[in-house]
């Protein structure tokens, strides 16, 4: 094991977490967020359609409002930026480019 870890040692590579998609707290969304987490509970005790609509319904309600929260937050970032293309690039490059991973052999 040792010749395996000399040979092929791991590297640590930091990971590219995207920090410009940060949602924005808000009551609206932690109630969001606690009727999910309800939905989800009564969905696996009962196991019937309508909770699992429910719960469907209350996760898409979820995740439409946290990409508004997103999207209202990159709006304030640009009008709030001295040079707005270069905000606009940057938000863009950190939608677009995928994370690097932690862990590399």
């Amino acid at each position: 094991m040792d010749r395996f870890n000399e040979n092929f040692p791991k590297k640590r590579v930091k990971a590219n977490y995207n920090k410009n998609r940060v949602v924005m707290p808000s009551p609206e969304i932690a109630a969001l967020k606690n009727k999910v987490d309800a939905s989800y509970t009564i969905f696996r005790v009962r196991r019937d359609d309508a909770s699992e609509q429910l719960d469907k319904t209350l996760k898409s309600r979820l995740k439409r409002t946290m990409d508004s929260s997103i999207r209202s937050g990159q709006c304030e970032q640009i009008a709030n930026a001295f040079n707005r293309s270069k905000e606009i690039w940057k938000i863009i490059n950190a939608e677009v480019k995928e994370p690097k991973s932690v862990n590399k052999l």
